[in-house]
């Protein structure tokens, strides 16, 4: 093992007073979004979306796939705002986007609970 590219934690992690050490040894803590209520109509889904997208916008400043992150955000805003959304292709989206954040704070969390919300007012 002759290359070391740091330390990954996903899924379910509290991490309280950690610290990590080494040559060049830096910490990075970013406090994700607040979670607000789950949607349970279309227009607060509508909403979601919208303020999802403002904050992926700044959650991935300087990510090689922020690009691609938030056109996927954007498509999913777009199928929302449809009279008839589809839901597996709106769902698709947000568990394309979950598992592109799955590094980036509490995002992967809020994009999970939203992608639960989509199937649920959509009838899935």
């Amino acid at each position: 093992m002759d290359k070391n590219t740091g330390v990954t934690i996903g899924g379910n992690a509290r991490l309280t007073g950690s610290a990590i050490g080494g040559r060049d040894a830096t910490v990075t803590n970013t406090n994700g979004p607040r979670r607000a209520a789950t949607p349970t109509t279309l227009p607060e889904l509508r909403d979601a979306l919208t303020d999802l997208l403002s904050v992926i916008c700044a959650a991935t400043e300087g990510s090689q796939d922020r690009d691609d992150i938030v056109a996927a955000v954007e498509q999913a805003r777009a199928e929302a705002g449809k009279d008839r959304p589809n839901r597996h292709l709106l769902v698709g989206l947000l568990h394309a986007v979950g598992r592109a954040v799955v590094g980036i704070g509490s995002l992967a969390g809020v994009v999970t609970a939203l992608e639960a919300a989509a199937s649920s007012i959509l009838g899935g």
